[in-house]
Order: C-alpha cells, then sequence, then structure tokens
C-alpha cells in the first residue's frame, strides 16, 4: 500500500532488482503490485538515488504532497514503537 500511495501522488518508485536481492520476496513484492520507475542493483542504488534527489522538481504539487503526508501518518500510527517516520513538512532546500 505503501509504495501504491507513493505512485499515487506522483512519486517515484525505486526497486531493488529481485535477481540482486538478498531477500527477493519484498521487491518481488513490490513489483507485484506497483508499476516501478527504476528497477535496479544494489550496487546502483546510491547513484540513482543522488540523480533523482538533483533532478527533483522545483515545484511540488501542494495538494499531493499533504497528501502523502497523511498517509505517512497514518501509516505511522499502526507502526512498531522502534519504527520512525520522518516529520511532514516540505522538503529541505538542497
Amino acid at each position: 500500500a505503501g509504495l501504491w500511495a507513493v505512485k499515487e501522488r506522483g512519486g517515484t518508485i525505486v526497486v531493488q532488482d529481485p535477481a540482486d536481492a538478498t531477500q527477493p520476496d519484498m521487491p518481488r513484492n513490490a513489483l507485484e503490485h506497483t508499476v516501478a520507475d527504476h528497477v535496479v542493483p544494489c550496487a546502483q542504488l546510491g547513484a540513482l538515488l543522488a540523480r533523482l534527489v538533483a533532478e527533483r522538481p522545483e515545484e511540488l504539487d501542494a495538494a499531493a504532497l499533504s497528501a502523502l503526508a497523511l498517509e505517512v501518518s497514518e501509516a505511522s500510527e499502526s507502526a512498531p514503537a522502534n519504527v520512525r517516520t520522518p516529520p511532514a513538512g516540505p522538503l529541505p532546500d538542497r
């Protein structure tokens, strides 16, 4: 549900290639339920994420960002106590 919510609100989905994963069920599950924008081996994840952050659009859809923050808030209420979620709000400057 989390990846679907991100995708539904215009986010970019990055999934580790299941063939490269030590636990392939998690990325395989993600790919069965969501269309990923990028599927890459673990060794390429860092460079891809850095590029995606650098290419981040300057203007973000406020309604989509608000809806995503609500989704994160609702999910965090049911998360185990040892799982921390980032605070909702605007993205920091680069």
